[in-house]
């Protein structure tokens, strides 16, 4: 059983240092309290009850070179980094990590291993609109890292690079997405960014349930 909190998630504003000094970014303040600085991204709890401030931050702002965006993200999980990459090398997996809401499905692979070339087509559904995205693998290099980048889809670009680094405590998968939407800013601050930081909860959500609960 998982436990969430009933408030709803707050936003912050909190200013970047390092080489993207002066940026603003819009920070999911999952806690209920405590300003988490940029480089506190959060563990997991141990125990397989967790709460909604067990989970990472979510961050979006502008992209670096003031073009499109940036969504960082990272969670630890509990497991070796083999197992984790093994679970992510599955396509099918990506639609145990999408919320139901979008309706998202595989629809076809152009080869039957994924791997570097590999073009994946999906079917989904957003705010009830059917779309067609498509996707290819431009970098895979397991089991550390790959990135996708769609072909065909309701982004302008997208770029979305997955890291893996092996620690003590289990494996740290990191998110990071550069993208850029139609209709510009006002259709990012109202509808892109919310269910951005909807679909990356439900992802870190189940990627607990998967390794937490699949380690009792």
């Amino acid at each position: 059983m998982i436990v969430f909190r009933n408030s709803p998630p707050r936003e912050n504003k909190l200013p970047i240092n390092g080489d993207e000094a002066g940026q603003i970014f819009t920070v999911m303040r999952i806690s209920t309290g405590y300003k988490l600085p940029r480089n506190d991204l959060r563990q997991p709890h141990k125990k397989v009850h967790f709460l909604m401030s067990d989970l990472p931050l979510i961050q979006i702002g502008r992209h670096p070179t003031s073009k499109g965006y940036r969504l960082e993200t990272r969670l630890l999980l509990k497991e070796s980094i083999g197992n984790v990459f093994e679970f992510f090398s599955n396509v099918h997996g990506l639609e145990t990590l999408t919320p139901p809401w979008l309706n998202f499905k595989v629809r076809s692979m152009n080869r039957s291993m994924i791997g570097e070339g590999a073009e994946i087509e999906y079917k989904l559904r957003v705010h009830g609109i059917p779309l067609r995205w498509k996707s290819r693998i431009v970098d895979w290099d397991p089991p550390f890292r790959f990135v996708d980048e769609q072909i065909v889809g309701p982004y302008h670009w997208w770029h979305h690079e997955h890291q893996f680094v092996e620690c003590d405590e289990g494996t740290w998968v990191t998110d990071r997405v550069d993208y850029g939407v139609p209709l510009g800013w006002l259709s990012h601050r109202l509808i892109v960014s919310r269910d951005l930081q909807q679909i990356f909860r439900f992802r870190h959500e189940k990627l607990l349930e998967q390794f937490t609960c699949g380690s009792c």
